[in-house]
C-alpha cells in the first residue's frame, strides 16, 4: 500500500528573469485529497505543478511532503507521477513497454515488471491493447495507458496537467467520471491543473483559483461557486458565469438601495449583510447567478426585454436587456418566450453578492 501524504507549499515564488510566474503561493493539501489548480492561461498553475514535480526549481519558498522538505530534490527523489496534456507515450514502444518503463528504469526484474503491467492494465481495462503501439490507439485509450504508466510504481503523488483537454466532449465526460472514481478508489494525493472550471468543479475536493501567479480563492467547489471571494472568481467560475452589473449603493434605514444605471432595487438588510460601511462615492458590482434570476408577473419588478433565447437541453438560457446591461437567467422548464418580448424579472436576494469595483473584493 502506497503511503498517503500531505503537501504544503510555503511562500512559493518562481521567477523567469523579471517575470514572476508564481507569486508567494501558500496552500496545504490533505493526504489523499484531489486538489485542482484552476485559472486562465498564463496564471501560473502549470509552473506550480512543475515546481511540485521538481521539473522547475523554486526561486523562493518551500515545498513539503509531510515533514520532508523536497524543495531542491530531484524529481526521481520525490516519488511523484505526472500525466501530461499530450500523454507523452513513447511511440516506438508497445503499450506494455510504455506501462512498464518506470519500473525498468528502477531496475525491477522482468518477471515483476510483467506481473505489475498485467495487474495495472487489467485495472484500467486495457489488457487487450498491450501489444499495440500508441499510434494504434484512440485518445481515450492513450489516456488510460498514460494513467497506467503513472500508477504502475504506486507513487505518493499524482500530478495531472490538463490531461483531458485533447479529448472530444463525450470522451472528456467519460474520462472525467473514470478519473474521479479511480482517484477516489486509490486515495493517492492528487494535484490537477485545468483551465476548465466545469472540470475542476466536477473532480476536485478543493480548488485553488489562480490569476497572475497568485491565489485568489481556495475552497470546495460549492464554496467557490456560491461565494466567490472576488469579482474575478465570480466571473471565471460558472457556465454561464455570474451576472455582474455596475451599481451604486445607498443605506436607507431597513434597506440597501442598489442603483443601477437605468433602475434601482431595494433589498432588506436581513437579506444582505455588508461587512463594510457603504461609500456613496464608490462604484460597486452587483453579482447574481443566472439560476437566481426569475421571470416575474409583478409589474413593479425590474423591466427588461428578451435579447436571446438558447435551448441547452434540460435548461434554457435567456439573455435579457436591462437598460444598457445584459442579464442572464436559466429556466428548467419551457416557457413560451420570444425575442424582444417585454418581461419583468426579480432576484433571490439571499444569493446576491456585492463587490467593490476597484478592488474586486466581496463585501457581503
Amino acid at each position: 500500500m502506497t503511503e498517503v501524504i500531505g503537501i504544503n507549499l510555503d511562500s512559493l515564488v518562481k521567477k523567469f528573469g523579471n517575470v514572476i510566474a508564481v507569486n508567494n503561493i501558500n496552500f496545504n493539501i490533505k493526504p489523499g485529497e484531489f486538489f485542482a489548480l484552476l485559472g486562465p492561461s498564463g496564471c501560473g498553475k502549470t509552473t506550480t505543478l512543475r515546481l511540485v514535480a521538481g521539473l522547475e526549481e523554486a526561486t523562493e519558498g518551500r515545498i513539503m511532503f509531510d515533514d520532508e522538505d523536497v524543495t531542491y530534490k530531484e524529481p526521481k527523489e520525490r516519488d511523484v507521477a505526472m500525466v501530461f496534456q499530450d500523454y507523452a507515450l513513447y511511440p516506438h514502444m508497445t503499450v506494455a513497454e510504455n506501462i512498464g518503463y518506470p519500473l525498468k528504469v528502477r531496475k525491477i526484474n522482468k518477471n515483476e515488471i510483467r506481473k505489475k503491467v498485467k495487474e495495472t492494465s487489467k485495472q484500467f481495462k486495457i489488457s487487450n491493447l498491450l501489444e499495440r503501439k500508441p499510434n494504434q490507439l484512440s485518445g481515450g485509450q492513450q489516456q488510460r495507458v498514460a494513467l497506467a504508466r503513472a500508477l504502475v510504481h504506486q507513487p505518493k503523488v499524482f500530478l495531472f496537467d490538463e490531461p483531458l483537454s485533447n479529448l472530444d466532449a463525450r470522451l472528456r465526460l467519460e474520462s472525467r467520471t473514470f478519473l474521479k472514481h479511480f482517484q477516489s478508489e486509490l486515495g493517492i494525493t492528487t494535484i490537477y491543473v485545468t483551465h476548465d472550471q466545469s472540470e475542476a468543479l466536477a473532480l476536485a475536493d478543493r480548488i485553488a483559483v489562480l490569476k497572475d501567479g497568485q491565489i485568489r480563492q481556495i475552497g470546495t467547489p460549492r464554496e467557490v461557486y456560491e461565494n466567490p471571494s472576488d469579482s474575478f472568481v465570480a466571473d471565471f467560475i460558472g457556465d454561464p458565469p455570474m451576472n455582474l452589473i455596475d451599481c451604486k449603493l445607498e443605506d436607507n434605514k431597513d434597506n440597501i438601495e442598489i442603483h443601477f444605471p437605468e433602475t434601482s432595487v431595494s433589498i432588506p438588510k436581513n437579506k444582505i449583510k455588508l461587512n463594510k460601511p457603504i461609500d456613496l462615492m464608490k462604484d460597486y458590482i452587483f453579482g447574481i447567478r443566472p439560476e437566481n434570476v426569475f421571470i416575474s408577473e409583478n409589474e413593479s419588478d425590474i423591466k427588461s426585454e428578451i435579447y436571446a433565447i438558447e435551448t441547452l437541453g434540460a435548461t434554457t438560457l435567456v439573455t435579457l436587456q436591462v437598460g444598457n446591461s445584459r442579464v442572464r437567467l436559466t429556466l428548467e422548464r419551457n416557457i413560451d418566450l420570444e425575442i424582444e418580448q417585454l418581461v419583468q424579472i426579480k432576484f433571490d436576494y439571499n444569493m446576491v453578492r456585492i463587490y467593490e469595483k476597484e478592488s474586486g473584493s466581496l463585501i457581503n
